[in-house]
């Protein structure tokens, strides 16, 4: 299973980015002051993938989690730094980003992107109504809901979309995940898709390159009609 969250390029400065990290903020992480905050190194990937224009950038990215513990035989703490790793795929050409990973470290640096020079970017949203009516068949759908005592909740089934419950669900909550066999290259790839713009590749592929491109495949046959970019 692969996360694959789709984002637009805004620029970057790729003199910037060489085999050796670039640390975004200009500090270097473990230095001596230990109040320093979490960084973010990014550097090119040792490998490569042969789609279009695509780079491959190795993205070390620190989060801060906020936890109570204590170190074994040390003193008590309430949140530690941890270090993410994420994978960014990016094109110029096309203009566009597509960052895979663990969800929290991604949608950490998204947020963090936003203080960053060199490398900008944005992040788009789906429209899964739109989505819904593209899609012959789901077998799976997550809504989330403003009111009542439950917050969220799932239908799993062959053409969920066509029972009772999926209507009385749709009407009264957002739908937040869609999840669907796409039918790409003679074969039926299971895929999940999320309201952030996350595309979930469901099934196991053994290079990257085949799941760039079916990442792509999936943005211009359905996602491209029904992205939504941030208003600001």
């Amino acid at each position: 299973m692969r996360s694959c969250k789709i984002c637009v390029l805004d620029s970057i400065d790729t003199s910037k980015f060489t085999k050796q990290p670039f640390y975004f903020g200009g500090y270097l992480p473990y230095a001596d002051n230990q109040a320093l905050p979490p960084t973010t190194a990014m550097s090119l990937a040792s490998d490569s993938i042969n789609v279009d224009d695509f780079v491959k950038y190795k993205i070390d990215h620190e989060v801060e989690e906020k936890v109570f513990g204590r170190i074994p035989g040390g003193n008590s703490f309430d949140g530690y730094i941890r270090k993410g790793f994420i994978d960014g795929f990016v094109s110029q050409k096309r203009g566009l980003v597509i960052l895979s990973g663990k969800k929290r470290d991604i949608l950490d640096f998204c947020a963090a992107n936003k203080k960053m020079a060199h490398f900008k970017f944005h992040t788009v949203g789906i429209n899964m109504k739109k989505l819904l009516a593209l899609l012959p068949n789901v077998k799976v759908a997550w809504f989330n809901f403003d009111k009542g005592e439950i917050t969220s909740s799932a239908l799993m089934g062959h053409c969920v979309e066509n029972t009772p419950e999926f209507k009385n669900c749709k009407d009264s909550g957002e739908i937040s995940t869609l999840s669907f066999h796409f039918d790409y290259g003679n074969a039926l790839h299971p895929i999940l898709i999320t309201k952030d713009g996350t595309v979930v590749l469901q099934a196991n592929y053994q290079e990257r390159t085949d799941e760039i491109e079916l990442v792509l495949k999936i943005k211009e046959a359905l996602l491209d009609k029904v992205i939504e970019l941030p208003k600001n």
